[in-house]
């Protein structure tokens, strides 16, 4: 099920698969669906030699996650910017 169609739904459990192009508000509304449970999986860049092995949690994939939970895509108002003026 999409983050979308997940809007405004409650679950037990909810599996979160994220990427580094997921805003943070994709992330919020994914992770707050679960009651009593949320699991974030992060999709990071592998080879094909890493297919066979699970991958380590890197550096790369906690940049990752931060970045796209820093990433937001909420456009901006222009009240939020008085400067902007006439």
């Amino acid at each position: 099920m999409t983050i979308h169609k997940a809007q405004g739904a409650t679950c037990d459990h909810a599996l979160v698969l994220v990427d580094k192009l997921m805003p943070r508000e994709a992330i919020y509304t994914a992770m707050s669906r679960g009651r009593r449970r949320n699991d974030l999986y992060l999709a990071i860049d592998t080879g094909p030699a890493d297919i066979a092995h699970a991958p380590e949690i890197t550096r790369d994939a906690i940049d990752a996650l931060v970045a796209g939970i820093e990433r937001s895509a909420a456009q901006q108002m222009a009240i939020d910017n008085p400067g902007l003026g006439r």
